[in-house]
């Protein structure tokens, strides 16, 4: 039966293997019937099937295959499903069966656990690199596969195919090594030993070290690795080291006792040492390393500080050199001492502190090497250590000849009498150290006798501290005595420093001590006094504890000693103290930054040093910031000098200027601070209160303008009463260039002179400054009344000052002052909307305006009558009022060539400002242009504009809209205004007509434009001074080329109640819509010329229409037009409708003559109409008009 597909027998008791034949023969039913006894002759293992080699290769050619390529992955599944315990097969062929990634799966899964293939050929099917990483996972399960064949699947990628082949690698190689990579690409976080230490047979090679340093660059969680007893050689080794130097998991590894010779393979792993910062023990034990490898090994080590075991015993390296590689291990467990000894050796330490670090005497030997090729130590600290006499040999050899080292502390070790010999012959030949601490060791008096002819010869240990060993008091006081016989002037003087001796008040320590040493130089230079002078660190500890109580020196200088910062903690702890000493010198000596900021902390407790010089040392910048800020508490301190010192120069510039503060008065010094916090708005320096207080100077106004500069808190400022001349005027002078709060400034009764002329360039650019006070100052008048112009400026718009700036410069350049500034104000019946501003601000200070007024408007007033350059006046949008615009006016009554346009809109002005305005322009003729609109005149000022529009021919613009002027005046000002435009005799005419001329009864405008009379906008004219006129029965507009553009003029000529005769003719009309519709109600218009236009035939048909409807117009003048025939047969058929037109003329319009004797006979039947109704009132023929009009017809006709 091959059609049953599905069947369950969950829950029956038949065995396995009935139940597996069961699921194949039901799953065979879904494949084709060939492929079907196929898969039933293998599972029941018929002789066909029989061998090693199963093929089941192309069975896509099978004809009854159903559904698309998912079949074919199903036929793998149910190949699986056959296979599935069966492992009689070392090869399986599945090659071209359309396989896909499923199948392939379903075959890797079920060979995973079963079928022990050693071959597999899945060439030629649709695997892509899914299907293909199924058997990656294969190959890592199965040991026995070797050999997989995927060609001819063209998804697969060549980097998945490398895989394939590179995992099938792994089952060439022994089993127990193929595990071991296994695990380690897994990574799993529990696995991070490899030990292959007890191969027996299978042992490591070249080869499988490849494979093992491949797997872990994918792992990082083993730590430990030991490889030893294998059969690797060099390049395994070399491959070993060059994965160890990028790993940074594994801290132990092992190779003893492989096939490693010579000196490559160290050469390898030294290399890896250079840059490997994990690995903390290694062991290359057991092999045919020679001595060569330890060059490489040591320079390593050098670089490597984390590796602290390395076993190379039981190789060809001598004893000599496992020893000295086992000092340079030990190195690595003293880190801080390693990465000492590099500086040592390129001399790039100074003060080494290596105290209460264990250190023995092999560190103190590697120490020694370093400190022989060291030529710049200064101080060593190795106090609190285990060095014994050993390494206190090792310390003396190289100290006789260092030239540098002047401290060395060896305090708390385990130093005897025989280490106590060897450094004393050392110190007969050592020229630079003044300090030795050996207290605290196990020395005994029997070093004393070499310890006391030392001290003969050398000269310059200043200090040797033998405290704390069993020698007694006496032998401690003669050591300390001894050590001073180089300072002979010091010895001297401490006894009288202890006494308080009135005579010495002075200490000078930098030229020498000793007779004679002055004598013998031959220059006393900073370099040369140096050379002579002994005075060191001891010295200061020794001067400290006698100045203490000591209350008569006055002076003391340590200059071109031999002291450090350690010399100045003691100096220092003495000044907090002592308050008699103003001069300190210690120039040319060793100080850096601490010594910078101990002498800070004094000067913010001392107020007697009056002169430090720090001069020639290594201080830095960040020494000198600790100075110039205890400067700031600090009010006695005017001289310190940091002269060659290796500060930039704007740290020195801001010392200089701490220095300078304390020369100034006191009140400004407590002032800066107060302006740099932004927390001071009123500053009083006027009139100082007594004659000892100090008056400010130039220098101190040089001060204040810096600290102002950025200052914008500080609003008043009094400086009057004091010893301000010009220079100082000019610093204040750029000040204000850059400061925008400061408002008033009082400099009365200073000596500034010719300095005023600063302030009058800075108040050009300074917009702030209310009130400059330069009265009793010898200032010229004319530059006095100039500073208070410029300053009575900035209580005005700021474009308003900048304007009257140029005009004061006299600036050709400038040509209009346009200041607009109330634009973006709210506005209520069209005007804008001022807020109350207050007078005085919260300082007693007028706020700046916020418009142009009436004050700033009088200040531009006063140089436009001088300027002739501004052509330009936009001060629109403001709040200038009568009082302003008549300061304009009195202007323009002087200044009568300049000024071209002037716009005064949206301001408050009323008619006394008009006026004023309207009666100075009769007689100025430069303006050309005027706004007045959006004020607050009345018709008092449009009949001055009117008489002044009339009157001056100038005028090319005059706006007074939208103030209290009737609206007829402000036409009439706009129309004259229009009219100056235009010839004398189109101008002479409509002024008539405008004011309603009794003898102008017919406006005669024809052939106006062929001389020259008529433009665009004579049209609109003519409608606008026809408006109010009553007299005007006739207008004639012919020969003008008036065009459509001009109709709506024409319609309101049209409209006007009292016209009767138009001409239109010869003009360009072609539009007659709104021409006629504006005649169908009309009943004045009797005679109308549109002769020689351009009226196609559609326009003639509105002419038909409002005939129709319009039964007063007598005659009608078409001729010269464009309508035709068509536009005949219109009139035609209008005329039937018109009881009135008595005379029409189409000549000239392409009319046939027949045409013609049609529209005569319609017009003579419509005349006789017209006779036979003539009698009918005028009264009733306007009723039945309005009925017409309003579509009523019946009772029209019934009155007809």
């Amino acid at each position: 039966n091959d059609k049953l597909k599905y069947l369950n027998i969950e829950g029956c008791r038949c065995s396995k293997p009935t139940a597996k034949e069961l699921q194949v023969l039901v799953a065979t039913n879904s494949q084709p019937r060939g492929l079907k006894e196929k898969l039933l002759g293998l599972f029941g293992n018929e002789p066909e099937f029989q061998g090693p080699v199963l093929e089941l290769s192309r069975y896509d050619t099978f004809d009854d295959w159903e559904g698309g390529e998912e079949s074919y992955d199903k036929s793998a599944e149910v190949v699986a499903m056959v296979l599935d315990g069966n492992s009689a097969y070392s090869t399986f062929k599945f090659a071209h069966n359309r396989m896909g990634d499923r199948g392939c799966k379903a075959l890797c899964d079920l060979f995973c656990h079963s079928c022990a293939f050693t071959a597999i050929d899945f060439s030629w099917n649709h695997i892509t690199d899914e299907g293909a990483k199924s058997l990656i996972e294969l190959a890592k399960a199965r040991y026995e596969l070797l050999q997989v064949n995927l060609e001819g699947n063209k998804y697969v990628s060549q980097p998945v195919l490398a895989q394939v082949k590179y995992y099938l690698q792994y089952n060439r190689q022994p089993k127990g090594l193929k595990d071991l990579l296994i695990k380690l690409e897994a990574n799993h976080s529990s696995f991070n030993t490899v030990d292959v230490s007890d191969a027996v047979t299978a042992h490591m090679t070249d080869v499988s070290v490849v494979y093992l340093c491949d797997a872990m660059e994918r792992n990082d969680s083993v730590t430990t690795m030991n490889l030893s007893n294998n059969h690797i050689a060099l390049n395994g080794a070399l491959g070993l080291a060059k994965m160890l130097s990028t790993n940074t998991s594994i801290t132990s590894f092992s190779l003893n006792n492989n096939i490693l010779d010579g000196w490559e393979p160290a050469q390898g792993f030294a290399e890896m040492l250079k840059t490997n910062k994990t690995l903390k023990k290694l062991s290359l034990r057991a092999n045919d390393l020679d001595d060569a490898a330890i060059k490489f090994l040591l320079e390593a080590l050098r670089v490597n500080d984390t590796l602290t075991a390395l076993d190379l015993r039981d190789n060809k390296i001598s004893s000599h050199n496992l020893n000295i590689i086992g000092d340079a291990i030990n190195l690595n467990s003293q880190s801080l001492l390693k990465r000492t000894l590099p500086s040592l050796s390129d001399n790039t330490a100074i003060d080494l502190d290596l105290s209460n670090r264990n250190y023995d005497d092999r560190c103190v030997k590697s120490l020694a090497l370093s400190l022989g090729e060291n030529s710049s130590l200064v101080s060593l600290d190795l106090s609190r250590n285990m060095i014994s006499d050993l390494g206190i040999e090792a310390l003396a050899g190289v100290m006789a000849g260092h030239p540098t080292l002047r401290t060395l502390n060896l305090a708390h070790n385990r130093v005897e009498a025989a280490g106590t010999g060897m450094l004393a012959r050392a110190l007969r030949q050592n020229k630079t150290l003044t300090s030795l601490n050996l207290s605290h060791n196990t020395i005994r008096d029997n070093c004393v006798p070499i310890v006391r002819d030392m001290l003969q010869v050398n000269h310059t240990l200043l200090d040797l501290n033998l405290e704390g060993n069993d020698l007694p008091e006496n032998v401690l006081d003669e050591v300390a005595s001894m050590c001073l016989n180089s300072q002979p002037l010091l010895k001297n003087s401490l006894p009288r420093l202890a006494e308080n001796n009135a005579d010495l008040k002075k200490l000078d320590l930098s030229r020498g001590q000793v007779v004679g040493d002055l004598e013998k130089l031959d220059t006393y230079d900073e370099g040369s006094l140096k050379t002579i002078c002994t005075h060191n660190n001891i010295t200061c500890k020794l001067l400290a504890s006698a100045l203490v109580e000591n209350d008569t020196l006055t002076n003391l200088n340590l200059s071109n000693g031999l002291i450090n910062d350690t010399g100045i903690q003691h100096i220092t702890k003495m000044l907090m103290i002592n308050r008699t000493i103003s001069t300190v010198y210690v120039a040319n000596c060793e100080l850096t930054n601490v010594s910078a900021e101990l002498f800070s902390s004094v000067l913010l407790v001392n107020d007697t040093i009056v002169s430090l010089s720090l001069r020639s040392n290594s201080i830095q910048e960040e020494g000198a910031e600790f100075l110039i800020r205890a400067l700031i508490p600090n009010h006695t301190c005017t001289y310190l000098n940091l002269d060659n010192n290796p500060i930039a120069d704007g740290v020195l510039k801001k010392l200089n200027f701490s220095l300078t503060l304390n020369t100034q008065p006191l009140a400004l010094k407590l002032a800066l601070a107060d302006i740099s916090e932004n927390s001071v708005t009123r500053l009083n320096f006027g009139f100082a209160s007594s004659e000892s207080d100090r008056k400010f100077d130039d220098v101190s106004a040089q001060i204040l303008s810096e600290a102002l500069r950025i200052n914008d808190s500080v609003q008043f400022l009094d400086l009057s009463g004091n010893k301000i001349t010009e220079a100082g005027a000019g610093y204040l002078a750029e000040m204000l260039l850059q400061n925008t709060s400061l408002q008033m400034l009082n400099l009365a009764k200073n000596d500034i002179g010719h300095g005023a002329s600063g302030f009058l360039d800075a108040l050009k650019t300074n917009t702030t400054l209310r009130d400059l006070n330069l009265n009793h100052n010898n200032v010229h008048k004319w530059q006095s009344e100039r500073i208070d112009t410029l300053v009575t400026l900035n209580n005005h718009p700021l474009e308003m000052k900048q304007a009257i700036i140029k005009m004061m410069q006299r600036d050709n350049t400038l040509s209009q002052v346009k200041v607009n500034l109330l634009v973006d104000v709210s506005e209520v019946d069209g005007r804008p909307f001022l807020p109350n501003v207050p007078t005085v601000g919260k300082d007693g200070v007028a706020p700046r305006a916020q418009w142009i007024n009436d004050a700033a408007v009088m200040l531009l007033a006063e140089y436009l009558k001088t300027d002739i350059s501004v052509t330009d006046i936009d001060i629109a949008f403001n709040r200038i009022t009568d009082v302003g615009c008549r300061y304009l006016a009195d202007a323009l009554k002087i200044n009568r060539e300049g000024i071209k346009r002037i716009n005064l809109s949206r301001n408050i002005i009323g008619d006394e400002g008009g006026v004023a305005m309207a009666r100075t322009l009769l007689t100025n003729t430069s303006v050309t242009d005027l706004d007045l609109s959006y004020n607050s005149m009345t018709d008092a000022s449009g009949i001055e504009f009117v008489n002044l529009v009339r009157h001056n021919k100038s005028l090319k613009r005059v706006q007074v809209n939208d103030n209290y002027i009737s609206l007829t005046r402000v036409r009439d000002v706009e129309l004259l205004v229009r009219l100056n435009h235009k010839g004398p005799q189109l101008k002479s005419l409509l002024t008539r007509a405008m004011d309603d001329d009794e003898g102008l009864t017919y406006l005669n405008l024809g052939e106006y434009r062929s001389r020259g009379w008529w433009d665009a906008d004579c049209a609109r004219l003519v409608a606008d001074a026809l408006d109010r006129n009553y007299n005007v029965k006739g207008v004639n507009l012919c020969f003008n080329d008036i065009t459509d553009v001009d109709i709506p003029h024409l319609v309101r000529l049209v409209d006007h109640k009292n016209l009767q005769e138009l001409d239109l003719s010869n003009n360009y009309l072609t539009n007659m819509e709104e021409i006629a519709r504006s005649l169908t109600t009309n009943a004045s218009v009797t005679k109308l010329d549109l002769g020689c236009n351009k009226i196609d035939a559609p326009n003639c048909l509105e002419l038909c229409k409002m005939l129709r409807a319009n039964d007063f117009l007598r005659e009608l003048n078409l001729r010269g037009n464009l309508f035709g025939d068509v536009g005949c047969r219109h009139l035609v058929e209008a005329l039937k409708y018109n009881a009135g037109l008595q005379f029409i003329n189409v000549d000239n319009n392409n009319v046939t003559e027949k045409l013609k004797e049609e529209l005569q006979h319609a017009l003579s039947v419509n005349y006789k109409v017209w006779d036979a109704h003539d009698a009918l009132d005028a009264k009733v023929h306007q009723q039945v008009r309005e009925e017409n009009t309003l579509g009523g017809t019946g009772s029209s006709v019934d009155l007809l």
